[in-house]
């Protein structure tokens, strides 16, 4: 079962990267929950969708 996100929380991807924020969570026609996140890395600032099982949700 996939992950609950909640908007504001702070994930990774599994398989790592920077520490990104949660901004939207939505079911897709396919069923899949998808999850927006935004980040920044060197004042760029970044916005991505990705698959709720490529996230887990960092322990400050």
């Amino acid at each position: 079962m996939a992950q609950k996100f909640v908007i504001g929380d702070i994930v990774k991807l599994k398989s790592g990267g920077p520490a990104m924020t949660v901004t939207e969570a939505t079911v897709q026609n396919n069923g899949r929950l998808h999850v927006q996140c935004i980040w920044y890395i060197a004042e760029k600032y970044s916005r991505e969708s990705f698959d709720s099982d490529a996230l887990t949700v960092v322990v400050l």
